[in-house]
């Protein structure tokens, strides 16, 4: 099975997988990692991942996945 096909298995209707790259800035350097978010548009996601890592954190690249 794909990584697509386990991602699309249990989503709500109405909402997406999206992917996003994420920097987040601590006292002793920056980590960059990709993650994955449920959200509805890229703009809910966006809100998610900024609330979720912070105001610091520079979130580029949103794109849905599908």
């Amino acid at each position: 099975m794909k990584v697509k096909e386990v991602l699309h298995e249990g989503i709500l209707p109405g909402f997406d997988v999206f992917m996003a790259n994420v920097k987040v800035k601590q006292p002793s350097g920056s980590v960059n990692t990709q993650v994955a978010v449920f959200a509805k548009s890229a703009q809910m996601a966006r809100m998610l991942l900024q609330a979720q890592y912070g105001d610091n954190a520079v979130i580029s690249s949103i794109s849905k996945i599908g």
